[in-house]
């Protein structure tokens, strides 16, 4: 179906829409008006044409039959639970500049991570609100509605890299740090590939890296420290390729 139907639409009230129905097809009228918008002026869809429409839990074909500019009423039909990536992988982002982090958010709902966790780290200093928080959310859907991964990831407000060790480094599974000094890709590989996790944890560094301290508590907590590369990668190109490397060998 994904590759039939070219344009997904997040619609939140989805599971809402379809939620105790058994039919094949269910009707539907949607007047929020930004979606509305999108059908209508961005997508012009019209009588007959069709879309995906996706929450996080389900997703679904839609069929317009009438659309104006209040709202657009159709059917829903092939509704589907959204698949789930396994291993689930949980990837620690510290707060990058809004234009790294934005690049980041993308990337990792197009390389299918599970969750998202914000970390603030010490050389990390900026503020941080609940409209950035919401405008880093919107991003993700952006992100899920192009690459048509509809169970985009869960992003989780910042926490500090204290509580993240105890949150999650402290954890009994897959840990990985990407550092340029740390052992080599492919030895980092085979030992994920032979494990075959249940969880992984990854993190990359900010711009300007961890302190050698933080470093120190990663290991402490039996972090495996992977280099990518050969070289110095700028955050965002680490947390991409790191994430889409991971998900790929761990199947």
């Amino acid at each position: 179906m994904k590759s039939v139907h070219e344009f997904a639409l997040f619609y939140r009230q989805l599971s809402k829409a379809v939620a105790g129905s058994k039919a094949a097809t269910v009707p539907c009228i949607i007047n929020d008006a930004d979606t509305v918008h999108r059908m209508v002026h961005v997508l012009r869809l019209s009588s007959g044409q069709q879309c995906v429409l996706f929450d996080q839990v389900q997703h679904g074909v839609f069929t317009v039959l009438t659309a104006n500019k209040k709202a657009v009423t159709g059917t829903i039909n092939a509704i589907t639970d959204n698949d789930l990536l396994v291993p689930s992988i949980t990837y620690c982002l510290p707060l990058l500049k809004r234009d790294a982090l934005d690049q980041s958010l993308y990337a990792l709902t197009e390389m299918g991570i599970n969750t998202i966790q914000l970390v603030d780290t010490q050389k990390i200093s900026r503020g941080w609100t609940q409209k950035e928080f919401e405008r880093c959310q919107r991003v993700i859907i952006a992100a899920a509605e192009q690459s048509k991964h509809f169970s985009y990831p869960n992003l989780l407000p910042p926490i500090s890299f204290d509580q993240m060790l105890t949150n999650y480094m402290s954890l009994s599974t897959t840990k990985i740090f990407c550092d340029r000094d740390g052992v080599p890709l492919l030895q980092c590989i085979e030992r994920v590939h032979a494990q075959k996790p249940a969880h992984i944890i990854i993190m990359a560094g900010p711009e300007s890296d961890l302190t050698p301290c933080e470093k120190q508590e990663l290991k402490d907590q039996g972090v495996t420290f992977c280099a990518l590369t050969p070289t110095i990668l700028r955050a965002y190109q680490a947390i991409t390729l790191s994430a889409g490397i991971f998900r790929s060998i761990a199947r």
